[in-house]
C-alpha cells in the first residue's frame, strides 16, 4: 500500500500500513537541508582515455608479475608442490 501525504513537505509525516503492519516515518526536512548544502567536488586534474589505458596495462602487467613469481615459488617448494595441477600430454 503505498500513502501520499495530504500535508505540505515541511511537515514530518507518519504512516501507518495496515497490509504489514508497518510505521513509515517520512522525514522531508533533513533531505532539503542535505540537497541544500551539497557542493560540488573540485576537479584536481584531467583524466583522459591514454592515462586510463596506460593504468590497465600497467596493472595488467603487474598482476602477471605476480602469478608468474607465486607459481614458480609454489612450484619450488616441495611441500606446496601438490597444490599444483600440471596438465599432462594424452
Amino acid at each position: 500500500m503505498v500513502a501520499l501525504s495530504p500535508y505540505s513537505s515541511a511537515i514530518p509525516t507518519v504512516f501507518f500500513l495496515k497490509d504489514n503492519h508497518a510505521w513509515i516515518n517520512i522525514r522531508l526536512n533533513p533531505a532539503i537541508a542535505t540537497q541544500e548544502a551539497y557542493q560540488e567536488i573540485p576537479v584536481f586534474r584531467n583524466i583522459d582515455s591514454s592515462m586510463v589505458q596506460r593504468n590497465y596495462i600497467q596493472i595488467k602487467e603487474d598482476v602477471k608479475d605476480i602469478v608468474t613469481y607465486e607459481m614458480e615459488r609454489i612450484l619450488n617448494d616441495p611441500a606446496l608442490e601438490h597444490l599444483v595441477v600440471k596438465k599432462g600430454k594424452r
